[in-house]
């Protein structure tokens, strides 16, 4: 999921690694929680993204009025792209 939000909406990501949480499916360890900020324009795509790949994920929607920092004014790159840690593109 996280090459194909890089690669197909072009947004930045970071990656959380979840020890453990508690819900009405049960215990649940070792997950990892992806954030990305994106424009109102890119939700439909980032969605598709999403679902694709899983279509039960618990996706959190949050209106941000100010971000400073990262990169949030542009899309990444292909020069950027290549940038990144091979690792992320081995999943």
């Amino acid at each position: 999921m996280e090459r194909m939000l890089i690669e197909n909406v072009g947004a930045g990501i970071t990656l959380f690694n979840n020890v453990s949480g508690y819900g009405n499916s049960g215990l649940k360890e070792n997950q990892v929680i992806i954030q990305t900020v994106i424009n109102r324009i890119d939700i439909r795509k980032t969605h598709n993204v999403i679902n694709s790949v899983d279509d039960a994920a618990f996706i959190i929607e949050f209106d941000v009025n100010n971000i400073k920092g990262g990169v949030h004014r542009r899309y990444l790159s292909q020069v950027e792209l290549s940038k990144l840690s091979p690792e992320l593109f081995k999943k």
